[in-house]
């Protein structure tokens, strides 16, 4: 018996003429959780699609699990058969379907003679993988109606579905990434109690906090090439591992170039408020940057769709001598006051994937009814500035943003969003799933766009980054904000925002 139950030897990928992966090697031990971290475009998500057998591999890499050799490109049946499964990012659930039906979905049970579904066989093994993680939940429930750490559940309950018993490999791909903060502890409890029965987990993500308290071991890429293979979480400090992510220090006092509040209010929010909001007043000084943060449910991350025009809005909004009756707003009404917006879902909200770098940063200029031609001047200076600015890579403006990593396909939308001189940029989650080299740059953007004298909000979840970015902070709890004293430490801001988490709460998920 191998005493690894993933290797990989040799694995190496190319797009081209460009190589993406270099040789790649690591192992992971049975009963682990070892962590794959590395910049966008490092060769992780390369990596987990060929574990995966979304991609094939260049010849002479080998994969093995437990001892036995996995054929590339990989095939579902013989990922089934060997024991590797996976939680894609967002946890990959259909909300529309039952908790059945997404823990079995893509390999149903069947009768032997009619090969129709059988549902009963379907209700036990569902009801058998939730058991197997110690939990409960309604089985013909849709998952959208389900909490988010009842959801959690699901996706873990799938992944464990056809993995033997005390064995097997679970990928878990950015699978935190969208989670508020109430679900997190549950997830790792969930993970840690896999890992006790034997089963090896593969946790790839851009939370450094996350895989030095999470993971027993860490490989890191850079540039396509493996920099540390298997190295031990025990003793390592956020700093070691970012200089080995990013092959030097990252030093963050210089990176800030921000200049600090004062002066009147350049912008003012009165009593706004709908969906989970009722009531958030503030007001901004020129190129002030204020962070508001809560509780998934508290209602500040209703804030983007409220200045945007969202039915149900209402309160007001003072943009120097602009006010704004938000239970009129629209739209079209928003950017014409100058509001620009990141959305939290680039994918969904924020790019046109299909589409190239240059022609979606060209998406900022476009008007209802006009007639100008998109290619000329102002587009090619835009989407330098957007490229140049942000260090976008590659700095091919002809490149589609499908095949960009997520890192540099947020550094587009950010970019995009400080063009044409906002008079109020909005970011809601802005480093959501970037890796630390991405969020610096993201981070440097906002503070020289700031420093112009536009006020910045940011709606974000990470108390760290809030504190590292931000000159106030505002704590939304059950849709009414208050602004937290200065000093606040991350543990503090944290202690803010889980004060009001119920005892029962925290016993039923282990937070």
């Amino acid at each position: 018996m191998s005493p690894h139950r993933l290797s990989v030897a040799g694995l190496s990928k190319t797009h081209g003429f460009s190589r993406v992966l270099h040789d790649a090697a690591f192992d992971v031990a049975p009963g682990e959780v070892h962590a794959l971290v590395g910049q966008n475009g490092s060769g992780k998500s390369t990596i987990v699609k060929i574990l995966t057998g979304y991609q094939g591999a260049d010849a002479g890499g080998k994969v093995m699990i437990d001892g036995r050799h996995l054929a590339l490109p990989a095939r579902a049946a013989d990922l089934r058969s060997l024991g590797v499964s996976v939680v894609h990012q967002d946890l990959g659930l259909n909300p529309g379907d039952t908790v059945v039906d997404n823990i079995c979905v893509g390999s149903w049970p069947r009768h032997t003679v009619t090969r129709l579904i059988n549902r009963r066989r379907a209700t036990q093994q569902a009801r058998d993988a939730l058991e197997r993680i110690g939990e409960q939940v309604a089985l013909d429930a849709l998952v959208g109606d389900l909490p988010i750490a009842d959801q959690v559940s699901v996706a873990i309950a799938r992944s464990v579905r056809n993995l033997p018993s005390g064995g097997g490999l679970a990928i878990f791909d950015e699978s935190t990434r969208a989670l508020p903060p109430d679900s997190l502890g549950h997830f790792y409890n969930l993970t840690r109690a896999l890992t006790e029965q034997g089963t090896a987990v593969l946790l790839v993500s851009h939370n450094l906090d996350e895989v030095l308290t999470r993971a027993d071991r860490v490989t890191v890429l850079r540039s396509g090439r493996v920099v540390a293979s298997g190295a031990s979480t025990a003793g390592l400090t956020a700093p070691d591992l970012t200089r080995l992510i990013l092959g030097h220090a990252l030093d963050t006092a210089a990176a800030f170039t921000s200049a600090k509040a004062g002066g009147h209010a350049e912008l003012q929010l009165r009593e706004v408020g709908g969906g989970l909001l009722t009531d958030l007043s503030v007001s901004l000084a020129a190129g002030e940057i204020v962070g508001i943060t809560g509780l998934a449910g508290s209602g500040h991350e209703e804030v983007p769709a409220l200045l945007t025009g969202a039915p149900g809005s209402r309160g007001e909004l003072r943009l120097g001598e602009t006010v704004l009756d938000l239970r009129r707003l629209t739209p079209r009404k928003s950017i014409d006051a100058g509001i620009h917006v990141v959305p939290a879902e680039r994918a969904r909200r924020g790019l046109a994937l299909e589409l190239s770098i240059k022609d979606n940063i060209a998406l900022s200029r476009l008007r209802r009814g006009g007639i100008r031609p998109l290619v000329g001047a102002g587009q090619h200076t835009d989407t330098r500035a957007v490229i140049e600015g942000l260090d976008v890579r590659p700095p091919r403006p002809d490149a589609l943003v499908r095949t960009l990593s997520g890192g540099n396909q947020q550094k587009i939308l950010v970019g995009r969003a400080m063009l044409g001189s906002p008079r109020l940029l909005v970011l809601h989650e802005p480093t959501q799933a970037v890796d630390v080299g991405a969020r610096r740059d993201i981070h440097s953007a906002i503070r020289r766009q700031a420093a112009t004298g536009t006020p910045v909000l940011v709606i974000a979840s990470d108390p760290a980054e809030l504190i590292e970015l931000c000159d106030r902070i505002l704590l939304v709890h059950r849709g009414r904000g208050r602004e937290l004293a200065a000093g606040h430490t991350v543990e503090a801001l944290l202690d803010g925002i889980y004060s009001e988490v119920t005892l029962e709460g925290a016993t039923r998920h282990g937070n």
